[in-house]
C-alpha cells in the first residue's frame, strides 16, 4: 500500500517518473495505491489490515512483485544503450 505523497501520482504527470513507477506497480497488482487525500489513520490501517486477512491476495501480490523483478538490471540497461546507440 503506497500513500500518493505528492497528490499527481495517479494523474500520470508527464515527467513524473514515481507516478509512473507506482501505476506499474499498481497496475501489475503488487501494490495498491491510496490518493493522500484518502490516506487518514483509519483508513490506511483499515487498507493493511484487509490485505493481511486476505493471505492468498498477499501471496498474489507478493508473487506479482517478483514477478517484476529482473534478474540483471544492469546488463539490461547495457543492452539498451548499445541498440540506442547502434539506432
Amino acid at each position: 500500500i503506497i500513500p500518493d505523497i505528492q497528490g499527481n501520482h495517479a494523474d500520470g504527470i508527464a515527467g513524473d517518473q514515481d507516478g509512473v513507477f507506482l501505476r506499474v506497480l499498481e497496475s501489475a497488482g503488487a501494490a495498491i495505491l491510496m490518493l493522500e487525500r484518502d490516506c487518514t489513520g483509519d483508513a490506511l490501517f483499515e487498507r493493511i489490515a484487509s490485505v493481511m486477512r486476505d493471505k492468498d491476495a498477499l501471496a498474489k501480490m507478493s508473487e506479482n512483485m517478483l514477478s517484476l523483478n529482473k534478474s540483471d538490471p544492469a546488463g539490461l540497461i547495457a543492452a539498451e544503450a548499445l541498440r540506442l546507440i547502434g539506432d
